[in-house]
């Protein structure tokens, strides 16, 4: 019953988030009679896309493209997102018809297309790719590209040149929004002049093997691509009225998620500076994880993190036109997230003229979640503050440390751990995590943990993560694995899928980084409330 109360959270807290209503809430403000264009890319394109459309329907809008990695968007008979698009076309598209126990709805999930036309020009390859939606009327139709992730592929790149020939083609008096969302850095590549997609991707397969958090490794990325570091404004003629992000990385900077395509001067000198802040703390973290005291400066670390919220301040310092009050207030569905969740970023760097803001990220997403669990639960939840993106061993391990004198209750965490695999297994960050600490919890009654990739892929297609509690160690030996194997060799899937542990890979919309819950009830039973 725990497991389930955790998971039903996530389910809602999935619903509620993607509703993304500070999106909403910015393209309200949106004053103009030009013709619009919608530009979505990167893990949640499509829902970020489909709300944008709703949000924009009173507005002329003249396209919608939206570039995904493979099967990241709902399937025809999907009633996910609130989808009420009509599929017109769709090209060997397979539906992931697996069933979980856990209560999720996989049925979104599927597998994309391959390139199958070397035509560079945008409107003669876009029928072959994917998939086209009709729009509702009065709203274009939704034109949705799939490509390679986490590593870039010929879809990568060949997507990502149709589309800045697109860009380049706008007229100048038509005006653009852009959405971005994590993936952007592998799906919209182009190679730099004398460097190729094998160097691109030879880069990506030692960067994502390297331990590196996401910072580091999207600075490293920039050295090769054409699009990066602000580099694709040059190929837009008409007027970019905003790029609202969803954030997948610490701090929300502008200049490091999907590595900064439409953020340019002023973001180079930040990326120099969160470079250096990186190479400091990964000096730090070696330094730390080298000492004896690794186990007391984690459970420190455990417990400093559920000190008192920061009340999340606004930055959001443009000077918005007064709304049309002659033109309705456009509401996509009603929301319980709320506005004081989300942490607004406005660029005003003169030589960066263009307006960043976040949309959405890792604590947004985790204050929505606890108001599910205070909903439903009759225990306290704590909140920790902090963006996790320590070792994945340390982590597991400074939980421990914390958990005997933890009291009852429900403690959320949420980041991107670091993970450098040391075998062939299969799995991802959250499975091992969950793998871990089905170890270290296998001696405490009453203690349920879940670690979910909130983009519905944890590594591989077939997990979105894993949930434990204190009996599945032994349910795993009895089931004839050896979970002390699965750790060392990296096959955390293999081990937590024989009991059953695994939550099934799904889309969900969204890509806010990962969550962590631990629940503890000493009483070791379920009580309603």
């Amino acid at each position: 019953m725990q497991a389930q109360l955790l998971l039903q959270a996530i389910k809602n807290s999935l619903q509620q988030f993607t509703l993304y209503p500070a999106l909403v809430k910015r393209l309200n403000l949106l004053d103009t009679a030009k013709p619009l264009h919608i530009l979505a890319i990167g893990k949640a394109a499509w829902q970020m896309a489909y709300v944008a459309n709703q949000a924009l329907r009173h507005h002329q809008l003249a396209s919608c493209t939206v570039l995904t990695k493979y099967g990241f968007y709902p399937g025809p008979s999907s009633k996910a997102a609130g989808c009420r698009f009509h599929w017109i076309r769709q090209v060997s598209c397979q539906e992931d018809q697996s069933e979980s126990s856990l209560g999720f709805d996989t049925s979104p999930c599927r597998n994309g297309t391959k390139f199958r036309q070397k035509e560079s020009s945008y409107a003669a390859y876009a029928d072959e790719t994917s998939a086209i939606l009709l729009g509702e009327a009065g709203n274009p139709d939704i034109r949705i590209l799939e490509a390679g992730h986490p590593a870039p592929d010929e879809n990568s790149i060949r997507h990502t040149q149709a589309i800045l020939d697109y860009l380049q083609k706008l007229p100048a008096d038509h005006e653009i929004i852009i959405l971005l969302s994590g993936g952007s850095s592998a799906l919209f590549e182009l190679p730099e002049d004398g460097h190729t997609l094998e160097d691109i991707i030879s880069l990506n397969r030692l960067l994502l093997g390297s331990g590196l958090d996401i910072r580091q490794i999207n600075l490293k990325r920039r050295e090769l691509s054409q699009v990066k570091s602000g580099k694709a404004i040059s190929y837009i003629n008409c007027r970019i009225r905003g790029v609202y992000l969803l954030s997948d990385v610490e701090g929300n900077d502008p200049a490091i998620i999907g590595s900064g395509p439409f953020y340019s001067t002023g973001a180079r000198r930040s990326a120099e500076s969160v470079k250096r802040q990186s190479e400091n703390t990964s000096s730090v973290e070696m330094s730390m994880v080298e000492t004896s005291s690794v186990e007391t400066s984690s459970r420190r670390l455990i417990i400093n993190s559920f000190g008192k919220m920061p009340n999340p301040q606004s930055c959001d310092r443009m000077s918005h036109p007064q709304q049309d009050s002659t033109r309705p207030r456009v509401e996509t569905e009603r929301s319980s997230v709320k506005e004081s969740d989300l942490v607004a970023y406005a660029d005003e760097d003169v030589c960066n003229p263009i307006p960043h803001q976040i949309i959405g990220d890792n604590q947004a997403f985790l204050k929505v979640l606890r108001r599910s669990l205070q909903q439903s639960c009759p225990w306290p939840v704590h909140l920790s503050s902090r963006f996790i993106n320590q070792d994945i061993g340390v982590f597991a391990k400074a939980l421990s440390n914390y958990l005997p004198k933890a009291k009852p209750g429900i403690y959320l965490f949420g980041g991107e751990l670091t993970f450098k695999p040391s075998g062939n297994g299969k799995g991802g960050r959250c499975s091992h995590l969950a793998l871990l600490m089905a170890k270290e919890i296998s001696a405490m009654p009453g203690t349920t943990f879940v670690a979910y990739a909130t983009d519905g892929n944890d590594n591989i297609r077939e997990s979105a993560g894993a949930i434990v509690d204190e009996h599945s160690w032994q349910q795993m030996i009895t089931a004839g694995c050896d979970p002390e194997q699965a750790i060392r060799t990296s096959d955390s899937y293999s081990a937590l899928k024989a009991i059953d542990a695994i939550i099934p890979g799904c889309y969900t919309g969204t890509n806010v980084n990962e969550v962590y819950g631990l629940l503890r009830n000493e009483m070791g039973h379920y009580v309603t409330k």
